[in-house]
């Protein structure tokens, strides 16, 4: 019984750094939908910036700095290494499919 629990805790010991790690930056779609997603593409005035081909910095300045009716969003909200990993991802994106309804003959 004992050795079992002593397993038990070294297991959970050796594990807890790896459960604490923080979220990377090699996750850009989810900060996308986190943060950015939620207006652009979705909400009228905000506009799409996934398939224009924007450069990093102006993605980078525009969230850092804000924009008339965006928010800023500071560096203990999106850390930098993520931030630049959500320009670059947002630069690489075609344009979202727009779906039009197809006509049916009567």
């Amino acid at each position: 019984m004992k050795r079992s629990s002593l397993i038990v805790a070294a297991a959970l010991v050796v594990a807890t750094p790896v459960c604490a790690q923080k979220p990377t930056a090699t996750k850009p779609e989810a900060i996308w939908r986190a943060t950015c997603g939620y207006c652009h593409g979705s909400v009228p005035g905000a506009p799409e910036l996934r398939g224009i081909g924007l450069p990093e910095e102006t993605v980078i300045t525009a969230a850092r700095h804000g924009a008339p009716g965006m928010p800023v969003f500071h560096a203990s909200e999106i850390s930098d290494a993520d931030l630049r990993a959500l320009a670059r991802w947002i630069g690489r994106q075609h344009t979202p499919l727009k779906t039009t309804p197809v006509k049916t003959a009567p």
